[in-house]
């Protein structure tokens, strides 16, 4: 399923609005604490084509603001 999804944020992501996306990476970043390592390395993949997409770095997707630089980047 979190394969699936970095699918969509590579071929859609741009597509997506800035609240989703921004609720997609709060879950994956929760995702990141699994004990399971799957489950941390398909969120981590997902979350570095977040980056990628927007051209954020990891430190820009987790800060507070991440909604509104989301917004800002995308217009």
């Amino acid at each position: 399923m979190l394969s699936a999804l970095k699918g969509v944020l590579k071929n859609a992501g741009k597509s997506v609005s800035p609240i989703v996306i921004s609720r997609v990476v709060s879950t994956l970043q929760e995702f990141l604490q699994s004990d399971e390592d799957e489950i941390r390395g398909s969120s981590a993949r997902a979350l570095g084509m977040v980056s990628q997409v927007y051209q954020l770095s990891y430190s820009e997707i987790s800060c507070q603001g991440f909604e509104l630089l989301l917004l800002l980047v995308m217009w």
